[in-house]
């Protein structure tokens, strides 16, 4: 058979990857799934573990540590002799793997994409290494220690790594936004993440209800992310506490790992709304499709979102969605209902999404790229930056 395109080696750089039930890791499995399927010749660099190997992508495992009080794994990437060739080199986030792969990206001279999935700005105000991060990189390239290729000491860290790339991905035009205002000048285009199809629900709204201890006429307020600052999950506990003011049977499920627990179950206790908050941690997602079809009204009260898959999976399981951020209501207006970011405005709207009869909806999601098609359109990319530069001998390097 002979394939559509040229086969393109590729290396990705990942800080996640499924199991972990992140945008990033999600849209990336999405995403590598299609582009194998199109014969590119890719593997996938990030800290997996071999004994939670649920991604279905050619992996470079490299070590990693688990970080205490964080949910995710700190990878490191050492030196090896053998130098991978690639046509291009994709980076998904900039922990120290997606960093690496910039590095080696940069010593090689491939070229190299960058996907902007997290809005930096927002994170470094809620993760103390982050901080840590860009204030000694910053302070190491300006005595000339592994500063980035074009350099410049008037440029911020964030601004010398973005221009330092090919092409940066924005996933919504939001996020095309965040990097004008960023002042980057690499080369930008707009692609939509990908997500995995949601597989059908293992438990019923019935068995779900039960297992909550909840009644069969109790409203869930479902929220799904990670429990930390940039999700505003304080607006959310506030408004839920408000919320009960009018609804007292409504119940508050916040699926997702506990970031900062401690701080929410805190913030919990002194709202006085314990009893009815339930925090059944990181689900499977033939778990989490059968919690969207319980839920009553799904509440996204972040405004850090850069692609809100959470948004697309609600909608695809025709489940009211409120949102605060005004990007995530843009060009939605049939099947997202908007709300003030303040406790009580917030609460009124939920309140009146909950008395909305199931025949007043209009369900009308919105097109979103299946996985075939973003790959298509990446590999595109990928090859218009491969044909810049002469091809390399060899293969990827071996998987392992």
């Amino acid at each position: 058979m002979t394939l559509p395109y040229r086969p393109v080696r590729l290396g990705i750089y990942s800080d996640t990857l499924v199991p972990r039930a992140d945008g990033v890791a999600v849209s990336l499995e999405a995403a590598g799934r299609a582009l194998c399927e199109l014969g590119v010749q890719l593997e996938v660099v990030a800290p997996y573990r071999a004994k939670s190997h649920h991604s279905r992508l050619p992996i470079r495992s490299v070590p990693g540590t688990e970080t205490w009080g964080r949910d995710y794994r700190l990878g490191t990437l050492r030196p090896t002799r053998n130098k991978p060739e690639y046509d291009v080199v994709h980076v998904h986030t900039l922990g120290p793997v997606g960093v690496a792969g910039l590095y080696a990206a940069w010593r090689q001279k491939f070229p190299v994409v960058l996907t902007w999935h997290t809005d930096l700005e927002v994170y470094r105000q809620h993760y103390a290494e982050i901080r840590m991060a860009m204030w000694l990189a910053g302070k190491a390239w300006r005595v000339g220690l592994g500063a980035p290729r074009g350099y410049q000491r008037e440029c911020t860290e964030v601004q010398n790594l973005l221009r330092a790339v090919d092409l940066v991905v924005a996933p919504t035009a939001k996020v095309q936004q965040q990097l004008d205002d960023l002042g980057c000048e690499a080369p930008t285009v707009v692609l939509p993440s990908p997500t995995l199809p949601m597989p059908a629900p293992t438990l019923s709204a019935a068995e779900i209800r039960q297992q909550l201890g909840l009644g069969a006429q109790d409203p869930i307020v479902l929220s799904v992310g990670r429990l930390s600052g940039e999700k505003n999950d304080e607006l959310l506990l506030q408004a839920f506490a408000e919320l009960l003011r009018i609804r007292p049977d409504a119940c508050l499920v916040m699926v997702g790992g506990y970031g900062d627990r401690r701080r929410v179950t805190e913030l919990i206790d002194r709202l006085g709304i314990g009893p009815r908050v339930r925090m059944p941690g990181v689900l499977p997602r033939a778990e989490l499709a059968g919690y969207y079809l319980a839920a009553d009204a799904v509440v996204i009260a972040s405004i850090s979102e850069t692609q809100s898959l959470v948004a697309h999976e609600a909608e695809a399981a025709g489940c009211p969605l409120v949102v605060v951020d005004p990007w995530l209501f843009r060009g939605h207006e049939r099947t997202r209902t908007f709300a003030p970011a303040e406790p009580a405005p917030l609460a009124a709207v939920v309140s009146q999404v909950l008395r909305t009869p199931d025949t007043q909806r209009p369900w009308a999601p919105r097109y979103r790229p299946a996985p075939r098609e973003h790959a298509e359109k990446l590999l595109a990319l990928y090859e218009q930056l491969a044909s810049q530069r002469p091809p390399a001998p060899g293969g990827v390097a071996a998987v392992g």
